[in-house]
């Protein structure tokens, strides 16, 4: 007999031993679950080797019941009717339901003294749809009850398309930023470099847009210069260079292709669905900021001839914006 097929959205589940992920289920309705909070008490134990059929604990359990849902939170995974999506807002319902009582026919039924109100809460859940794609940045969003809706595993980063993984790594890159304000450098390494390896290796394919694109380039040179200046704060100079050089080849390769969609889109405003960069941010102060933290590593190394050629380059771009900037305010430059 082949074994069930693992479930596309795994559910997670309240079962009577804590919660629980729904792993498969077979053709025949059978669940199979794992319990993720289980304690290993002898009295369970014998309990559930008695009612389940193993004398290893349940690790697993098997059943047919219909599982409520945990309660979903902010940032759970979800799936409805509408697809998968992710929960951003809860918002707390009141729904009042009026009752009229009276004792007799001749009692108004409007009187206020014989009105009675019963009011019940509910928590209303707002779902931004990811498996919703609408044209430049629109998001869907959708208000459910918990009735509507079933929290699920989130998905690993092998599982993720190209617009995931972009918004795991915006994600990890805001989380950095306030690690870094606070100088724990090492932690703030790790969520780069998190983020920089979750964007690394993406497959784009037809759902992938070209906003999907321009927010892949940002993240990566964002994230890569980022991770450079953690590790020259942490003084691991060879990794400073890795990092710092990965980003100066993705801003080489995109100056190669200026006025083409990607760099359009980095470069246009948000309000018209762009990035709202420049080319004095892009191919001016970011690789300035790649060059200056490969030359303090060449330096470190004792490589001053090095360090020097690369600061050369570095002045250079500096000079060129400038001169730019001062021809678009209408001004002249003479020289440095």
């Amino acid at each position: 007999m082949a074994p069930p097929e693992q479930n596309k959205d795994q559910r997670l589940v309240e079962t009577q031993f804590g919660k629980g992920l729904v792993v498969f289920t077979r053709p025949d309705g059978t669940q199979e679950v794992e319990l993720l909070e289980w304690k290993k008490s002898v009295k369970e134990t014998r309990v559930a080797a008695k009612q389940y059929g193993t004398s290893k604990g349940p690790h697993m359990i098997y059943t047919k019941d219909a599982l409520d849902s945990v309660d979903p939170k902010v940032g759970d995974d979800v799936i409805c009717s509408f697809g998968r999506g992710t929960v951003t807002k809860i918002v707390r319902v009141k729904i009042v339901k009026k009752e009229t009582s009276s004792s007799s026919d001749e009692t108004a039924p409007d009187d206020p003294a014989e009105q009675h109100s019963h009011v019940r809460q509910l928590f209303k859940y707002e779902v931004e749809l990811n498996s919703w794609r609408l044209a430049g940045r629109s998001k869907v969003k959708c208000y459910l009850y918990k009735q509507a809706i079933q929290v699920v595993r989130k998905k690993m980063i092998s599982e993720m398309s190209a617009q995931e993984r972009v918004e795991f790594s915006q994600r990890q890159k805001a989380s950095a930023v306030k690690v870094f304000k606070e100088k724990q450098y090492q932690q703030a390494l790790n969520l780069y470099a998190g983020a920089v390896d979750a964007v690394r290796y993406v497959q784009h394919d037809a759902s992938s847009s070209n906003e999907t694109r321009a927010d892949l380039v940002e993240v990566m040179v964002t994230c890569s210069n980022n991770a450079a200046t953690c590790c020259a704060q942490l003084k691991r100079w060879p990794e400073a260079i890795k990092y710092a050089q990965n980003a100066l080849v993705l801003l080489d390769a995109l100056n190669g292709k200026k006025g083409m969609n990607i760099h359009t889109i980095l470069t246009s405003d948000t309000k018209a669905g762009g990035c709202g960069l420049c080319d004095a941010k892009l191919f001016g102060e970011w690789r300035v900021k790649s060059y200056i933290l490969i030359a303090r590593g060449q330096a470190e190394k004792k490589d001053y001839a090095g360090a020097i050629e690369i600061l050369r380059r570095a002045r250079e771009i500096m000079l060129e914006y400038m001169k730019t900037d001062k021809a678009k305010d209408g001004g002249t430059s003479d020289g440095d």
